[in-house]
């Protein structure tokens, strides 16, 4: 990319290009505003900085309404996906982390007595992953679950009546007693 071109782009913002983008979709630079949470003054300057650099107009005054030009359509095809690219990044990080943290509820005898070897196998064989450990009884263990502060719990067998809500329960393993 020339030199000149690098420095327009590097003087645009992306809310600048979003404000562009709106205005286009919308057709109205009220209603744009409305979308973006921002006042009409402000999204008119940002679209005018837009077409500064660009060094062209893209909408022209038709009556009270506002129409893109074949150049505004080029350029907000060209953008939509960058856009799009952009917010979805959020997303993804926000996954990865997700996926590298998992929070498993258990009895105290069972982390002392069954999980201990199972935890350690886990954790040698995905150490990206942290794992976060809490107690609970039966009760507070459907609750933690249910309202999403545990990705996963596990307890003795509950009775069938015990179980509610969104929570199931499977047998992971049997206990001799």
């Amino acid at each position: 990319m020339p030199r000149a071109s690098t420095r327009r782009a590097n003087d645009l913002t992306v809310q600048q290009l979003r404000s562009f983008c709106t205005v286009f979709e919308q057709q109205s630079y009220a209603a744009a505003a409305r979308a973006l949470g921002l006042s009409v003054p402000t999204v008119w300057e940002q679209v005018r900085v837009v077409e500064e650099r660009y060094g062209t107009v893209f909408f022209e005054k038709k009556g009270r309404r506002i129409v893109p030009n074949a150049s505004a359509a080029q350029l907000h095809q060209s953008l939509e996906p960058v856009l799009t690219g952009l917010d979805s990044t959020f997303t993804l990080v926000n996954e990865h982390e997700a996926r590298r943290a998992v929070t498993l509820v258990v009895g105290m005898r069972m982390l002392f007595e069954d999980l201990q070897r199972p935890l350690a196998l886990f954790q040698k064989e995905f150490p990206e992953t942290t794992l976060r450990l809490l107690h609970g009884d039966l009760r507070s263990v459907q609750t933690m679950v249910t309202e999403e502060a545990a990705d996963l719990a596990m307890t003795l067998e509950p009775a069938p009546s015990e179980i509610g809500g969104r929570v199931t329960a499977e047998r992971a393993y049997q206990i001799d007693y």
